[in-house]
């Protein structure tokens, strides 16, 4: 029972504050305002309003005016710590673009939260590449959901500070007054490129100070070049796992800051990665309508040649020795007790559908998902996955950013990958480990699996040169290699030109070629 002599009505709050009781209402049903309900009514402590009013800043000083817990706080990533200190400096010295690069599974949502306090003067708008992402930064923004309110679980804010906000709503919600009673507003990417105008004539040119965008170099340039000519003066930020564009246009910004995949193994935010390359001492195919049979020496010689590294990607022979290989080092993993899974991408659904097949004639339960099947479908197969129901999973374009399912171990790569982008970013999908913290825990290892033939060799030989620090290689993948693929090719009907179908119909493999994902030793 609430006493009545230490609470007031809506009606003498709003009238307390300034405010309509409408404007009041709003703010106590989304946890903006301290408020209790009382017999179905809400109710208002003077004290607590008091707190607030002290508390709510404009929202252009909010962000500056807060003493986040950063510098020395152990429960930040070693990334999210230095990331943010890096933009911090990057925009006290009148820097407006940056590119902030770290793996999956290294902290990037908890950076996200990071970056807008003692930074931004204004509000900030937070661009998602896709609706689970976005939910995922939602959650993870929200002071009113103490679970998963990131600023929270690693103390970066006391509660004093959050008393009135920092607010986050969702930009589909369409109510402007809400976006401009908030701090941040989140949406993501194909909602804005659905209906950019719609949504960005609801605000002033000024109406963001920072502009967040996660992964968004996956999207065409024009869905967020708009947003950043209408908020031409915001502080833009890039994050992003893998920086490798699809539609071939720059990547903007000045790359302020790279975490390595080496760093990220050593500390345990990811697993540590071994390449298993299945290698045949002999190899009979056809081509041309001529057999031929070739050693190991000369197959590394052929690799390099399209028609050959498709050929072996869809024969049959080399597509078993891939299956057998990758269910090996299955097996191996699971030897801990946990049920770890493969995850394989081949070049078609036609292609996917006989690597399935490879997999349940094994005894293994496999299902295929692609772009084209019923969402419904697509529902049952992710959650046969995420439940441990199937063994491995067989994807044609899907299951990328933001598919977050640790237990997936094992990636088998049918596909001879042209570019480093597709390969770096299937790979991401086994990269998140199970055990955190704990780079040495059995469960936080993982294999890359394929066949010598497909040439993906040479995808690892040039991911450790951007390993590396190259910075040549570094202007190339964020300038962008790798169109998208005919839409024939996707479905698996595209026909070879007359002279290029090469065929392998039996090989001898009595070893296979293995080597670190990631070079082990202590950073320089």
């Amino acid at each position: 029972m609430i006493s009545n002599d230490k609470w007031i009505t809506i009606e003498a709050a709003a009238k307390y504050l300034g405010i309509g009781k409408t404007k009041l209402y709003e703010l106590a049903q989304s946890g903006k305002i301290p408020a209790s309900k009382s017999v179905n009514k809400w109710v208002f402590s003077k004290e607590k309003l008091d707190e607030w009013l002290q508390a709510s800043k404009s929202i252009e000083n909010f962000f500056l005016n807060l003493n986040p817990n950063i510098e020395n706080n152990d429960l930040l990533r070693e990334p999210q710590r230095e990331g943010y200190l890096r933009a911090n400096d990057f925009f006290s010295k009148g820097g407006k673009q940056a590119i902030i690069q770290i793996p999956v599974g290294c902290g990037k949502t908890g950076l996200i939260s990071l970056l807008p306090l003692n930074i931004s003067k204004g509000r900030v708008l937070v661009i998602a590449p896709n609706l689970t992402i976005k939910e995922e930064l939602y959650r993870n923004l929200d002071i009113t959901n103490r679970q998963k309110c990131f600023w929270r679980k690693v103390f970066v804010l006391e509660e004093k500070d959050m008393v009135a906000g920092p607010y986050v709503c969702s930009l589909d919600e369409g109510n402007v007054s809400i976006s401009e009673s908030s701090h941040i507003i989140v949406t993501n990417i194909q909602q804005l490129a659905t209906n950019t105008d719609k949504w960005l004539n609801q605000f002033k040119d000024d109406f963001f100070d920072m502009i967040i965008v996660d992964e968004g170099h996956h999207s065409a340039a024009t869905s967020w070049k708009k947003v950043f000519e209408k908020f031409s003066n915001a502080k833009i930020i890039n994050l992003t796992a893998t920086p490798f564009r699809s539609d071939r246009q720059d990547l903007p910004g000045e790359l302020i800051y790279r975490y390595s995949f080496k760093s990220a193994s050593i500390k345990g935010y990811i697993k540590k990665l071994t390449a298993s390359y299945v290698a045949p001492s002999e190899l009979t195919f056809t081509a041309k309508g001529e057999e031929k049979t070739s050693t190991l020496q000369e197959v590394l010689k052929m690799k390099e040649e399209t028609w050959f590294s498709r050929g072996v990607a869809l024969s049959q022979p080399c597509n078993i020795n891939i299956v057998e290989n990758s269910l090996e080092k299955l097996e191996k993993l699971r030897l801990s007790g946990t049920k770890h899974q493969i995850i394989a991408v081949a070049c078609s659904i036609r292609h996917a559908e006989q690597i399935r097949s490879l997999y349940s004639e094994r005894g293994y339960n496999a299902e295929v998902i692609h772009s084209k099947m019923d969402e419904d479908e697509k529902i049952r197969v992710i959650r046969d996955l995420t439940n441990g129901t199937l063994d491995c999973i067989v994807q044609v374009q899907m299951l990328g950013e933001g598919f977050d399912h640790p237990k997936l171990s094992v990636a088998a790569i049918f596909n001879p990958f042209r570019s480093l982008a597709p390969y770096i970013q299937f790979v991401g999908r086994i990269l998140r480990v199970i055990v955190q913290n704990d780079p040495t825990h059995p469960d936080n290892y993982g294999y890359i699996v394929t066949h010598l033939g497909l040439n993906l060799d040479q995808q690892l030989k040039r991911f450790k040169e951007f390993e590396n620090d190259d910075q040549s290689f570094w202007e190339e993948v964020t300038g962008g290699k790798e169109p998208e693929p005919p839409h024939e090719v996707i479905d698996g009907t595209a026909r070879l030109r007359f002279g290029e179908e090469m065929v392998v119909s039996r090989e001898i493999i009595d070893s296979v070629f293995e080597e670190d994902f990631a070079t082990m030793e202590d950073k320089d």
